[in-house]
C-alpha cells in the first residue's frame, strides 16, 4: 500500500513523468517498487554527501533509470562516469582558486591571541 498509495506516485511526479511508462504504465506495481527501491538504496548511499548530495543522487538515480530503460545499461554507465568526471574536475578546479592554509598558517591563527 505504502508503495501504491504514496512512494511510486511522488517518484513519478518527482521525475516529471519521464518514468511514467515503467512507474504507472503497462508494468505491475513490483516492477514500480523495485524501482523506487532501488533508487531509495542508491539516495541512501550517498548519504556522506550531506542533504544536497542525496537529493541530488535521487533526481540523478531516476535519470540513470529512464536512459537505461530507453537507452541501455552502457549508456546510464557512461553518463554516471562522464557525471562523475565533470563534477571531480571541476571540484579540483574550485579547489586550485580557493585559499589554502597550511598547518603552519592554521597554528599561528590559534595562537594569534597570545601575541
Amino acid at each position: 500500500w505504502i508503495y501504491t498509495a504514496i512512494l511510486i506516485p511522488i517518484a513519478n511526479w518527482a521525475s516529471f513523468g519521464i518514468l511514467d511508462p515503467q512507474l504507472g504504465g503497462a508494468y505491475e506495481w513490483l516492477f514500480a517498487a523495485a524501482i523506487v527501491s532501488a533508487n531509495i538504496r542508491f539516495r541512501d548511499a550517498h548519504e556522506y554527501q550531506g542533504t544536497f548530495g542525496m537529493i541530488n543522487a535521487w533526481y540523478m538515480g531516476l535519470v540513470f533509470f529512464y536512459l537505461t530503460f530507453n537507452y541501455g545499461l552502457w549508456i546510464a554507465i557512461v553518463v554516471h562516469a562522464l557525471y562523475d568526471i565533470t563534477i571531480f574536475w571541476t571540484r579540483g578546479l574550485m579547489a586550485l582558486f580557493q585559499q589554502r592554509n597550511t598547518a603552519t598558517d592554521l597554528a599561528r591563527l590559534l595562537f594569534s591571541w597570545r601575541n
